[in-house]
């Protein structure tokens, strides 16, 4: 159980450095996620060991049962390598056969579980199409609006010459300034409009880079091939969008100011309502620290300053500050986009194709709303802004009115009850918050009982006695049951008598 790797680990980040340097960087989270795995591991192997100790009892002709090597893997993590050895020096056998055959039911159902398109048709599809018609040129960045030519149209996954109204379908333009699902941020929604006809957009995705392709139903007329069309992006849900991703950059930055360079993204889901992003970090975030990166995120967005976006080589952008994910490849020329100004230098500084705002004070006041761990090493966090976070707050205060409101009238429906088995006046005053709700309803029952106890209508007894034995008959109405055994023991003591209760 001595935790070897982690003490092991920054022996080998120096030797390795030199090579690697992004390992001095990210050294403290390299050390510290190593020693969580190992922990993970002492109590995995504490907790199979002991399942093995209980199990061997039940052992028939030296074969130990595969269903229970299998729940050990499967529920506990328990590699069936370390069942055989401990097994073999008491000269027992695991049932492999049956251990592979739950292990193959397993897979199949991971199988079936899985959700991907599974059709190689609709992928020729794509493929022949951006063979055919090459790249989509994208406008979007400075513009919400655009002219474009209708180049195909898709219905049920077969390339059709025209789309009527109320059919569902695909238009694919050879320019659009609607912004296709990437990089955490989700596509833009809006319309495509020729003469009296309109196409609603309810999302934008591309393929192979940069053909884009827009999802929706014609709502009126009929589009056809080599059309020109107008196309308009949904500005205000653009705004939204754009406002939480550049909040996203900010929110990443203060990250790793305040909890280490180790911090790297590892996931992000940018929309109108909300913003989420998930990094690289060991263990919880605490009230303070959650509070240090509201106050610095909201800082930056108070200067108003301006978002600034470059075009640059990738090794430039990185010798400028920007982040770059390890293993992700950049062409010759990136978008660098900065914001937030700290000691003349920018706040944020990274590599990203999204839409932002012009100015961080169009994002609003933000803050973070909720945080937790998805996975070993990962945590998430979801933070709103703008509208949305006045929304959010607005709906948290109503729910503590109307939970303060059910616990008044919680509290007066006990008191009244109180008052009517005349209880203590000066005890009641004291039940003024959530706090003493509990000490109400006790002194309720209390006094409940009592009433009981003494209506000999609710509390009904008949006592026998037989030579020296007494019998101590006793029925109570609405009495709760789990005082009888209280009120049995005080009648044993009470009475000298040999009683049957």
């Amino acid at each position: 159980k001595n935790k070897v790797l982690s003490k092991m680990a920054p022996f080998l980040i120096k030797e390795m450095s030199s090579e690697y340097p992004e390992l001095t960087t990210v050294k403290e989270f390299i050390i510290e996620t190593i020693l969580n795995e190992e922990e993970k591991f002492n109590l995995m192997l504490t907790n199979g060991m002991k399942i093995l100790d209980d199990e061997i009892k039940n052992v028939k002709s030296n074969i130990f049962s595969g269903d229970v090597a299998f729940k050990l893997y499967d529920t506990y993590g328990f590699p069936l390598d370390l069942t055989e050895d401990f097994l073999k020096s008491k000269k027992i056998k695991v049932d492999t056969k049956k251990f592979e055959d739950l292990m193959l039911a397993r897979k199949e159902s991971a199988k079936k579980s899985w959700k991907g398109s599974g059709s190689s048709t609709i992928d020729k599809l794509w493929f022949d199409l951006h063979q055919e018609l090459g790249n989509t040129e994208f406008v979007g960045y400075s513009n919400t609006k655009t002219e474009g030519k209708i180049l195909s149209i898709v219905r049920d996954n077969k390339i059709v010459s025209e789309l009527k109204k109320n059919q569902e379908g695909i238009i694919i333009t050879n320019q659009t300034c609607f912004y296709a699902e990437a990089g955490g941020q989700i596509g833009d929604t809006g319309n495509i409009k020729f003469s009296n006809s309109n196409f609603l957009v309810k999302d934008t995705q591309k393929f192979f880079g940069n053909f884009y392709i827009h999802i929706g139903v014609a709502t009126e007329g009929i589009f056809k091939i080599n059309e020109s069309v107008t196309l308009e992006v949904d500005k205000i849900r653009r705004s939204l969008i754009s406002g939480n991703h550049s909040a996203t950059h900010l929110l990443h930055a203060s990250l790793r100011e305040n909890l280490g360079k180790h911090v790297a993204q590892k996931g992000s889901y940018v929309g109108p309502d909300r913003l989420r992003f998930d990094f690289s970090h060991s263990k919880s975030l605490s009230d303070q620290e959650l509070a240090k990166i509201n106050e610095q995120v909201n800082f930056f967005i108070s200067q108003n300053d301006n978002v600034i976006t470059k075009l640059m080589s990738p090794k430039k952008a990185v010798e400028e500050g920007a982040m770059a994910l390890f293993g992700e490849k950049y062409g010759e020329e990136v978008r660098v986009v900065s914001m937030g100004k700290k000691l003349d230098k920018s706040f944020s500084i990274e590599l990203c194709g999204g839409i932002h705002v012009k100015k961080t004070g169009e994002i609003g006041k933000f803050s973070i709303v909720s945080e937790s761990s998805i996975s070993s090493g990962v945590r998430r966090v979801e933070a709103l802004c703008g509208e949305n976070l006045e929304k959010f707050k607005k709906e948290q205060a109503e729910k503590i009115k109307l939970t303060q409101k059910n616990y008044e009238n919680k509290i007066q429906d006990i008191v009244e009850k109180i008052k009517q088995l005349n209880g203590n006046v000066n005890i009641i005053n004291k039940f003024s918050d959530d706090k003493k709700l509990v000490e109400a309803e006790k002194y309720l029952e209390k006094l409940n009982i009592q009433n009981i106890l003494s209506d000999k209508n609710k509390n009904i007894q008949k006592i026998i006695k037989k030579g020296q034995l007494t019998i101590h008959f006793q029925k109570l109405l609405n009495f709760p049951s789990k005082e009888i055994r209280s009120l049995v023991d005080k009648a044993k003591i009470n009475k000298n008598d040999q009683i049957i209760f």
